[in-house]
């Protein structure tokens, strides 16, 4: 097989297949596997490894993405950078709904392919309905073939669990490949904790080129991202795909009994498709004059490509803010940059010079420092600040640079 490939290899002396008691799905699968996974990052970290080899280690076994994996043991484990590989060999057991399934011997190859993440071109936002009434399609069916972003953000309101289900398939006759990036909040009923979990995960991925590499085959339909809602839950998720070969299918559908249908948006939250969804902002602060402000999430909003209506609060959207500092005095002078919500609770995560600062969600109208300047006599410093209005916080927000005496 070649080598970084995405393809599986079952292993051969392994066919005799392995029965799983007490479920409720007839499986009949290999008792080991050997996958190969084409990571990047810079490094790739553990994390995305591990996530990446699950993944391929579902497909392999022909299991749902909802199928909960334990790793009971793994070895040959290490970060690993641009044209590195290792070997990964383990025990993986499988349940779902908390019932045991089966336990898999896992031997994997893994390589790190460096990547260029290049522009998102489309902002993809499935956020309507906000509350899932039942089963059914959240975000219809778009065709892609740039880089995009997508940003989804549902609480169940039925009275049964709902699987919520990001699906591609590829959309040509030679097939898809697709470099992955995300960050998935953890399913429950603090919509604030799961949106900032998301971009928290996401953003920390994006600094380091952080994914990897699914193959689709033509026609092949697969979930990107999986959560399972109990009534009341609610769950936030930001991906990030770079497409290669033919164009793909992507919806959002909240899973359950029967075919899917379309559900009707609320009229309150937004669904839709957003073009270009970056706000560049500059500015310069001079040491001991009046703060300087920037508004994250307030208008100017950007619009649906389609209808025009406006993406409130930019949810999704990035803005790259770059600042410069100036110090006119002989003395050293304290800036600090400041977060403060005004639209309701809120946090947010920035990235400032490719360093992560996390702002847990805090009451509307009040504030916290977020990062400290000391300015030496005539210095002149400059900074790139990006950030992004996460699901479940109220926007606007502000950033505000103040000297401190």
């Amino acid at each position: 097989m070649r080598r970084g490939a995405q393809g599986i290899l079952l292993v051969a002396s392994f066919l005799m297949a392995a029965s799983f008691p007490g479920s409720a799905h007839a499986l009949s699968v290999p008792s080991e596997v050997a996958v190969e996974v084409s990571v990047t990052g810079r490094p790739a970290s553990p994390e995305v490894i591990v996530e990446a080899l699950l993944w391929e280690v579902r497909r392999a076994l022909g299991l749902s993405p909802l199928f909960e994996p334990r790793l009971l043991a793994l070895s040959g484990l290490q970060p690993i950078l641009p044209g590195e590989e290792q070997e990964v060999t383990g025990v993986i057991r499988f349940a779902e709904r908390e019932e045991r399934i089966g336990e898999v011997m896992v031997r994997a190859s893994v390589r790190n392919e460096g990547v260029e993440l290049q522009p998102v071109q489309t902002l993809i936002v499935s956020n309507s309905p906000e509350r899932i009434p039942r089963p059914g399609v959240l975000f219809p069916e778009v065709t892609l073939s740039e880089p995009v972003r997508i940003l989804f953000h549902h609480k169940n309101g039925a009275a049964i669990p709902v699987d919520l289900l990001v699906k591609v398939r590829s959309a040509g006759p030679k097939g898809s490949k697709i470099h992955l990036i995300g960050g998935v909040g953890r399913a429950g009923r603090d919509e604030l904790r799961s949106g900032h979990q998301a971009m928290r995960t996401y953003l920390a991925r994006i600094v380091q080129g952080t994914g990897y590499w699914v193959s689709l085959p033509s026609g092949e339909e697969v979930a990107i991202a999986a959560q399972r809602l109990n009534p009341g839950h609610v769950t936030s998720g930001i991906l990030q795909l770079q497409i290669s070969g033919d164009p793909i299918r992507l919806w959002v559908e909240a899973a359950g009994e029967g075919d899917p249908t379309l559900l009707e948006e609320d009229g309150v939250h937004f669904r839709g498709v957003v073009k270009n969804p970056t706000v560049v902002l500059q500015g310069i602060y001079s040491a001991g004059e009046p703060p300087l402000t920037f508004q994250i999430g307030g208008p100017p909003f950007l619009q649906e490509e389609v209808t025009g209506r406006p993406l409130k609060g930019n949810y999704g959207v990035f803005y790259e803010i770059l600042v410069t500092l100036l110090n006119p005095s002989d003395r050293s002078r304290t800036v600090v940059l400041f977060y403060l919500p005004v639209g309701g609770a809120a946090g947010s995560t920035l990235v400032l010079d490719g360093q992560i600062y996390e702002i847990t969600p805090i009451p509307a109208f009040s504030e916290v420092p977020v990062a400290t300047f000391l300015l030496g006599p005539q210095e002149r410093r400059t900074f790139v600040l990006k950030v992004s209005p996460q699901a479940g916080s109220w926007y606007p927000v502000r950033l505000e640079l103040r000297t401190i005496p």
